[in-house]
């Protein structure tokens, strides 16, 4: 007969959800009755009462963190939504741009609007994206003076 790794069954009392009959049925485990002696003689009940009781301090001690990650995660996905929002204008403003200077007709909308409005959309979808908006002069060494555009959001 095989020893029993009491320690092994223990553990999966305390630890678990299962009872000590389900354990018993369990692969190569010890029998009900065996499992009922041991359990009773160690008071496997009251140490796993002390586990779980372990686990809720734990759990409680968590939640400040869990609710400022939930609070960074919901600021990050309020900024998703209204990012997309604004790229959704901005394709709205660049089409009827688009269309105002296809159709060119006066009574509609005159050259200089529909030019604002492309240039409002495009702006504002660079912005959305993070791409650059502005144009700006550099000087390297040596006195060479480049023109760079520069990211508006930086890393």
């Amino acid at each position: 007969m095989a020893k029993i790794d009491w320690e092994y069954w223990r553990h999966r009392f305390i630890t678990g959800e299962m009872s000590l009959k389900q354990l018993s049925e369990g692969l190569n485990a010890p029998a009900f009755k065996t499992l009922r002696n041991k359990s009773s003689a160690e008071d496997w009940p009251s140490q796993r009462e002390k586990f779980r009781d372990m686990q809720r301090t734990q759990a409680v001690a968590v939640v400040p963190d869990v609710r400022q990650t939930v609070d960074e995660v919901k600021k990050i996905v309020d900024a998703a939504e209204m990012l997309t929002r604004h790229n959704q204008v901005a394709k709205l403003l660049i089409s009827q741009g688009v269309q105002a200077l296809k159709d060119r007709d006066p009574a509609k909308i005159n050259d200089r609007d529909a030019l604002a409005m492309l240039k409002a959309g495009i702006e504002i979808q660079r912005l959305t994206e993070g791409l650059a908006t502005e144009r700006q002069t550099v000087t390297h060494d040596g006195g060479v003076e480049i023109k760079v555009t520069r990211r508006i959001i930086r890393d």
